[in-house]
């Protein structure tokens, strides 16, 4: 599978006519037409190439001016469950997700963002500005995690249940593992809780390398708060599911 979390931003610039995140050209076989092993080989390889110059050209843009360009964050975000040509789907999907993850990584702060209702009082233009880019961030971190924790529900279901589908498998642990970098290089905030709610039922998995990444996660979490909000929230969530499991 292609595609690791290594891939970097590369290019400048976040104008291109497939930002959108839609399908794309599959260069799929005519039917009747004969294509080699190599053939499809090497469209599957140009088409992925295409791909890493989209997203690495949307997230270096991005970083380069944030408040300016938030809009390429969001068609980052949109590509992590886009539909693609189905030989680069996983591949690009996992890319996106990769990409976003270093953008939130760098830009998102560490506070709280939370707007007060000004009503009628007239703010002043730099203050505006700042917060509609936190607007559309928090709008973006929210809709990356919907995202990913749509896949990481497989680590969920009842232990006789869990997906057979390595591949399907592979990109589940990756999702997971995005969350929880989150959560520990950002754990106070706005998304924190929701992360926390959604991978500390994975520890009583019936999938060994999610269980040990949730786990691993939620001990650096213990480790490093040091206001104890997170810490006691993630106390409260454990102490509920090992209630459960007496009670199953």
């Amino acid at each position: 599978e292609e595609g690791e979390g290594e891939e970097e931003e590369e290019g400048k610039g976040g104008e291109s006519g497939e930002e959108s995140g839609g399908e794309v050209d599959d260069h799929k076989v005519v039917p009747g037409e004969e294509v080699s092993v190599v053939e499809l080989y090497a469209r599957r390889k140009e088409l992925l190439r295409e791909k890493k110059l989209l997203i690495g050209s949307l997230a270096s843009a991005f970083l380069e001016e944030p408040e300016e360009r938030i809009l390429n964050l969001e068609k980052l975000v949109k590509l992590v469950d886009a539909p693609q040509a189905e030989s680069v789907q996983m591949s690009v999907q996992r890319l996106a997700a990769a990409s976003v993850l270093e953008c939130l990584k760098d830009v998102t702060p560490g506070y709280r963002i939370f707007h007060q209702d000004t009503g009628e009082q007239r703010l002043k233009k730099e203050t505006l500005r700042l917060q509609k880019y936190e607007s559309g961030l928090l709008k973006s971190y929210k809709s990356y995690l919907l995202k990913l924790e749509k896949l990481v529900n497989i680590f969920k279901v009842g232990k006789k249940s869990q997906p057979k589908d390595p591949l399907v498998v592979k990109q589940g642990e990756f999702f997971l593992s995005c969350m929880c970098t989150l959560l520990v290089e950002h754990p106070h905030f706005n998304y924190a809780n929701n992360i926390l709610h959604a991978i500390t039922p994975i520890l009583d998995s019936g999938h060994p390398d999610a269980r040990r990444c949730v786990k691993q996660t939620i001990e650096k979490i213990f480790k490093g708060d040091m206001r104890g909000e997170i810490s006691l929230e993630a106390t409260r969530l454990i102490n509920h599911l090992v209630k459960s499991r007496k009670h199953n």
